[in-house]
């Protein structure tokens, strides 16, 4: 269980700690998303875009996105792709939303992808 007890843009505090980076959230905890890999697609995007290549929690049957306090994550085709070809649902959102969704969530087949700023 995830406890939000605060939330802004570029931080969220979840089970006591502070978190000030994007990051994914499953059953097993919470990692940082390693946006790295996908910085060589910024430029055709005009932000750095969640790709495939990230490390995703494809062992999960359903994936909330949180996109951003004002939803400007964007997110690769080829993303949406590999995750329908992995038969995973994905439901796309702001983060503030994502973040009320993480913290009501009992399922630990559900996985969260977090952008905490834009």
């Amino acid at each position: 269980m995830f406890k939000i007890t605060g939330s802004e843009f570029g931080k969220v505090i979840i089970n006591g700690n502070e978190i000030t980076h994007d990051f994914i959230a499953t059953n097993g905890g919470i990692e940082k998303r390693n946006k790295e890999v996908s910085r060589k697609h910024k430029a055709k995007y005009g932000h750095t875009p969640l790709t495939p290549e990230e490390n995703i929690p494809w062992h999960c049957k359903n994936i909330i996105i949180g996109t951003g306090f004002y939803e400007g994550l964007p997110i690769s085709p080829d993303f949406m792709m590999e995750a329908e070809k992995r038969g995973i649902q994905i439901l796309v959102m702001d983060t503030p939303s994502a973040l009320l969704m993480l913290e009501m969530n009992e399922d630990p087949e559900t996985g969260f992808i977090i952008h905490l700023t834009c």
